[in-house]
């Protein structure tokens, strides 16, 4: 039993032996021992039921709605978890934390002796209480399957650690879904602007592929990855039709008249 290996056991042994000279206790890793005269047998086994009631291990459960909430905590609250262990050390408070069990779902155990163990789980749920989940959908073409590639996984694994943070990715539907548009209607002119009556600008609604240019400028981004968006739909066009693409990777662009 674990509350053999207490100190505090010891202390008991020592203490009963020296106030009952004529007592033995003898003990082996799951069970002890009692000899002693019929006299102070009863007295004797009353202190020692006594102290494993009150050092027995105890379990409680802090649960948490989600496991992005509980990971939160246990990734970078971990020094508050710590103190928590470390303040009620002398009720062997320990903290585990505990992924979609089939019973108890998320969140985290806490074993400690009945003194501590109530307050200890109350400090926990103050931890847990630190926590917010927000919930964000995303609709852009392609973002699903730039979540699941190797540079998407690394990009969220980046924002976690920098915001303290975990990014629970739901995907639905991850199959590509390619938003099509008609040839029939074709690139739609909405607005037209002169400038220093030597330069026009157009606002085109429509599928940017089919618009007659020279060619077409994408900031895209700075790892010149084209796994989905506008920029996945332009290569996705080059290699079906040649369309020739003049990609560039610039953070901003700014125009001289």
């Amino acid at each position: 039993m674990a509350v053999l290996q207490l100190a505090g056991w010891k202390d008991l042994k020592s203490a009963l032996i020296t106030e009952w000279p004529v007592l033995i206790i003898d003990e082996t890793d799951h069970s002890y021992t009692i000899t002693c005269s019929s006299a102070v047998a009863d007295a004797v086994l009353e202190r020692i039921q006594n102290f494993f009631k009150e050092n027995a291990i105890r379990e409680m459960f802090a649960s948490t709605a989600t496991v992005g909430m509980a990971t939160v905590v246990n990734n970078y609250l971990k020094s508050e978890m710590l103190a928590v262990c470390d303040d009620f050390a002398a009720c062997n408070v320990s903290v585990t934390m505990v992924v979609d069990d089939a019973t108890k779902g998320s969140g985290f155990e806490v074993r400690g002796t009945i003194h501590g163990l109530e307050n200890a789980v109350k400090r926990m749920q103050g931890l847990l209480a630190k926590v917010i989940e927000r919930e964000k959908m995303i609709v852009r073409p392609g973002m699903p399957q730039y979540l699941q590639s190797p540079r998407g996984q690394e990009s969220m694994r980046s924002i976690e650690a920098k915001h303290q943070a975990y990014i629970g990715e739901v995907v639905e539907n991850v199959a590509v879904r390619p938003v099509t548009v008609s040839p029939t209607e074709g690139p739609e002119e909405r607005m037209t602007v002169m400038v220093a009556k030597k330069f026009v600008i157009k606002l085109v609604v429509g599928d940017i592929t089919e618009y007659r240019v020279d060619a077409i400028v994408n900031a895209a981004n700075t790892s010149l990855d084209h796994a989905g968006g506008v920029a996945r739909s332009i290569v996705d066009k080059g290699m079906t039709d040649s369309f020739f693409c003049m990609l560039c990777c610039l953070r901003s662009l700014s125009f001289s008249f």
